[in-house]
């Protein structure tokens, strides 16, 4: 549970700068194989990448 919580907390303070400097960093998630193929179909459903879709959940889950 606190390795959750500390991941959590890095990707926040990443996003947070990424939007004051502007500039982008890369955040390397791994999901297993069953959501992966379930997130690449959800993200073409979408029309957006799996990136974004990834970003955009990242965002939401620490807003």
């Amino acid at each position: 549970m606190a390795k959750k919580r500390v991941r959590a907390k890095i990707a926040k303070n990443i996003i947070e700068r990424s939007k004051s400097n502007k500039d982008f960093h890369i955040i390397s998630v791994r999901l297993p194989e069953k959501l992966h193929k379930l997130a690449k179909k959800k993200a073409k459903q979408k029309g957006l990448s799996l990136s974004d879709l990834t970003r955009f959940a990242l965002e939401k889950y620490l807003a």
